[in-house]
C-alpha cells in the first residue's frame, strides 16, 4: 500500500485554520473549525499507516478518526500513547546501557483528544435547527475561538514531535491452512492468546503463548458424513457456518445444509388442544 502524505495534509489545514483565528472575524471561526477537523483526520490517518499491515481492508476505509484510533487501539493498546524514544549501546547482548541518547517524544494526538474535540467541532459546521434557534441561545463567539485555539495548540505539539510513529511489537507470522497467503499478527503485551484473520480469504485463527513459543489453532470444526460406510470428513471453518451454507460430499454425493432451528425444551401433551 502506498504511503500518503497525511502529515503534510494536517500541517496545512492547521496552519489555515490559525490563519482564520488570527483574522478576528467572527464569521470565519466555522472555517477554522472545518480546517481543524480536517487536520485531525489526516493527523489520525498518519498515524494509522504505521499499522497498515494490520488493519483489516475494509476497516481501512474508514474515515471517522475516532473509529479508527478504536481500530489501533484494538491492535496495539498503548498506539494512542505518547512516549519518548531513547536509544543506548548495550555493553553486552541483552545488557542495560550504561548512557542513553534522548532522540525526542512523540506527543500523541489521541483518543480523547479527538472524543473532546473532533464531534463537538462537527456542530459549528451546520445551520443550527429550528429547535435551537427558538430556544434563542446565541453561540459564545468568544468560547468557541478559546476552544479553537486550544484545539490548534494540541495539534500543533503534536505535529512538532521530533519523533513519530514509532512502533514496536512482537509478531508472529504463519501461511493462510486455507488459502496459503501470509498472515502477520502482533501479539500485545501481556496477552495470553488473540485473534488472528486472514486477510486474503477471512479464516481465523487463535493464538496463544505456551513456553515461550506461540501456538496458532485454526478455528474450524470437523463433521463426517453420514453415508454408511463413507467416512468422508468435513472442515467447516468459523466463518463459513452461517444459516444456508451447502455442500456436497466429495466421496458419495450427499448434499448438506447449515440450518437454524428451535424446539421446544419439553414436549407439549399429546391431548392439549
Amino acid at each position: 500500500m502506498a504511503k500518503h502524505q497525511y502529515l503534510g495534509m494536517s500541517w496545512s489545514a492547521t496552519e489555515r485554520a490559525k490563519a482564520f483565528l488570527a483574522g478576528g472575524e467572527d464569521d470565519q471561526l466555522r472555517y477554522a473549525a472545518l480546517e481543524l477537523r480536517l487536520a485531525m483526520e489526516a493527523l489520525t490517518y498518519d498515524r494509522a499507516q504505521a499499522y497498515a499491515k494490520e488493519i483489516p481492508p475494509e476497516q481501512m476505509k474508514t474515515w471517522q478518526p475516532d473509529k479508527l484510533m478504536k481500530v489501533l487501539l484494538e491492535i496495539e493498546p498503548t498506539a494512542d500513547s505518547s512516549y519518548t524514544l531513547s536509544v543506548g549501546e548495550e555493553p553486552f547482548p541483552g545488557g542495560v546501557a550504561e548512557k542513553m541518547q534522548v532522540l525526542g517524544t512523540d506527543t500523541v494526538f489521541g483518543l480523547a483528544d479527538l472524543r473532546k474535540h473532533y464531534h463537538a467541532m462537527g456542530s459549528v459546521l451546520h445551520t443550527p435547527t429550528m429547535g435551537q434557534l427558538e430556544e434563542g441561545k446565541p453561540q459564545d463567539m468568544d468560547k468557541l475561538r478559546q476552544r479553537l485555539e486550544a484545539i490548534a495548540s494540541d495539534l500543533t505539539k503534536s505535529l512538532n514531535s521530533p519523533v513519530r510513529n514509532f512502533t514496536m511489537g512482537n509478531f508472529s507470522n504463519m501461511d493462510c491452512h486455507r488459502c496459503g497467503n501470509p498472515i502477520r499478527k502482533r501479539m500485545p503485551h501481556g496477552q495470553v492468546s488473540v485473534e488472528a484473520k486472514c486477510f486474503s480469504c477471512g479464516a481465523a485463527y487463535e493464538l496463544s503463548i505456551k513456553d515461550g513459543q506461540v501456538w496458532w489453532k485454526a478455528l474450524f470444526e470437523e463433521m463426517t458424513c453420514r453415508t454408511a460406510d463413507c467416512g468422508e470428513v468435513f472442515t467447516i471453518w468459523q466463518d463459513k457456518i452461517r444459516d444456508g451454507a451447502a455442500w456436497q460430499c466429495r466421496s458419495c454425493g450427499l448434499g448438506y445444509r447449515i440450518g437454524y432451528a428451535i424446539f421446544p425444551a419439553v414436549q407439549p401433551d399429546e391431548g392439549a388442544s
